[in-house]
């Protein structure tokens, strides 16, 4: 049986006596250290989307927009999901190409998130892009926890041009839908200032497109939660080391 690990998004306090359980503060505004807590810095970009379309749109770079219009003429659909499990074997499928070395589980994600959107991109019934999204009711916030997307080995009919439309037309469609939906703030899930790898340069450089304004944040976790999850770890690297098959995210990070 694992352990029940206690999640808590977006706290404005990080309390001392949680230290004595399996706690996990995500996104603190809380960026002191803590004692009983091992801290993780933590920047993100944030979009503002009380703002109407209109603005929201204009703060984007030129060559953003240009290529969130052009998705229309290209015949990209964007739609909401609620199919987690099909989510699920696109990201899985991406994780395996990309040889990122973890996979995702359903059951996993829905007992970590309590309210999720899904989102995807689709070129002729093809899933191009898909994300899914915590949303917290509280904070009005909506935070994106996984991206995947086709490679471009697999589709070698279609343009760069167009998978960057789908991108950036994903990312606008769900700002707009979010923020229909009443929430106030887009998470663009993380950023890594003054990085000298260039994947992450690449990934900051393509955030910054959409404007938004740049916050430090910290993540805690409790003393005793960080010592259980390294010993997690080493047991769940020694079975995938002799049974050769992938590790589940969850499992390796956080559960509950």
């Amino acid at each position: 049986m694992k352990p029940k690990v206690k999640t808590i998004w977006f706290s404005h306090a990080v309390s001392p006596w949680r230290a004595l359980w399996l706690t996990d503060y995500q996104r603190s505004t809380v960026t002191r250290r803590v004692p009983g807590f091992v801290q993780e810095t933590f920047f993100t970009k944030l979009i503002d989307l009380t703002q109407s379309e209109e603005s929201l749109l204009m703060s984007f770079s030129a060559d953003t927009r240009r290529l969130i219009r052009r998705a229309d003429k290209e015949g990209i659909a964007f739609r909401e999901s609620s199919d987690i499990d099909e989510f699920v074997r696109f990201f899985n499928r991406f994780s395996g190409q990309k040889r990122l070395n973890y996979w995702l589980k359903a059951d996993s994600l829905r007992k970590r998130v309590r309210e999720y959107r899904i989102t995807k991109a689709e070129l002729h019934g093809d899933i191009l892009f898909a994300h899914l999204y915590l949303c917290d009711r509280n904070t009005s916030r909506a935070t994106i926890l996984y991206g995947a997307s086709i490679l471009r080995e697999e589709k070698r009919d279609i343009s760069g041009a167009v998978l960057s439309s789908a991108n950036r037309g994903l990312h606008f469609y769900d700002m707009c839908r979010l923020k229909q939906d009443g929430f106030r703030t887009y998470d663009l899930g993380g950023y890594a200032p003054d990085t000298t790898d260039d994947e992450l340069r690449k990934i900051n450089d393509f955030k910054d497109q959409f404007g938004g304004r740049l916050v430090h944040e910290a993540n805690h976790r409790s003393i005793l939660l960080n010592w259980a999850s390294g010993a997690i770890n080493a047991a769940v690297k020694f079975k995938q080391r002799n049974r050769n098959r992938p590790v589940d995210a969850a499992q390796v990070s956080r559960t509950g």
